[in-house]
């Protein structure tokens, strides 16, 4: 999901000869994660967290802890290429590395994933995040930063709803487990945060702007990082993202749509939530 380099970098589209064999197998990744959610509480979680919203214009999903909003004009196919390549990416790169203590070598697996299955693009190094104040939210952080991303301006209304859900969960909902076990280091209080805003002009080449926002040491520990207060002095230190891909579904979806889906077997019922 994360192209990386320390500049700006434009990447082709890889060789259609995808040799599934250098991505790390996944197959026991279903049994290694137990979030103690069965599959009729998780399809009660999903409608609990379906809402009214005003603009219906966007389905929002928490897939392995990335927000990720998509069109509701997608087509059912399209939107599940989406959501299924970057959940193999992600899972791929969280089975070899710490998104949050490794992040560096997580974002080059990602990088590296997402060329062998037809996701192309571009990014910026990742950098330090200036804040103001004495304290801040990952939330209100996250939507001023996407308000200064021309890629992601028209994401902060859609993101505004998401952050305000999310804010109204229990701590026992399926899509707060998810966020919390995929985001948030126990011991070390590192997060990570991915924020994905997916747009599809062109019906075969969807069009993902990511905003990846990473805290190391904070010294309040959390278990709900997005709305927790966070004291700036007291985060070692804070790194920020931005990321635009292009996906070739059409190639995608003749050679590599049926593997993708065998390759995450189970694991799509366990770690991908719609938020509504």
């Amino acid at each position: 999901m994360l192209i990386a380099g320390a500049a700006v970098g434009v990447y082709a589209l890889p060789n259609p000869n995808t040799n599934f064999k250098e991505i790390e197998p996944l197959t026991n990744l279903v049994d290694s994660f137990d979030l103690g959610i069965g599959s009729e509480e998780l399809e009660n979680g999903v409608k609990e967290l379906q809402v009214q919203l005003s603009d219906d214009s966007v389905k929002t999903y928490m897939v392995a802890g990335m927000i990720i909003s998509v069109p509701s004009t997608m087509s059912d196919d399209l939107r599940q290429d989406v959501l299924y390549s970057l959940l193999l990416t992600l899972f791929g790169s969280d089975f070899k590395f710490s998104r949050n203590t490794q992040l560096q070598q997580w974002v080059d697996m990602s990088s590296t994933t997402l060329t062998n299955i037809f996701w192309s693009g571009k990014s910026g190094p990742i950098s330090d995040l200036v804040v103001d104040g004495d304290q801040f939210t990952i939330a209100d952080v996250a939507l001023k930063r996407m308000g200064a991303n021309p890629d992601m301006t028209k994401a902060v209304p859609t993101f505004t709803k998401i952050f305000d859900t999310l804010k109204q969960r229990p701590d026992s909902d399926s899509a707060i487990k998810i966020l919390i076990y995929r985001t948030y280091d126990d011991s070390t209080h590192d997060t990570t945060q991915i924020f994905c805003y997916v747009t599809s002009d062109q019906v075969e080449f969807p069009s993902a702007s990511i905003l990846l926002i990473n805290l190391s040491g904070a010294k309040d520990k959390t278990g709900r990082p997005l709305a927790h207060p966070y004291k700036t002095n007291e985060v070692k230190a804070k790194k920020e993202m931005f990321v635009k891909l292009l996906l070739d579904d059409q190639t995608y979806a003749s050679q590599l749509r049926n593997q993708v889906k065998q390759k995450l077997g189970d694991c799509v019922k366990n770690d991908i939530v719609q938020i509504y």
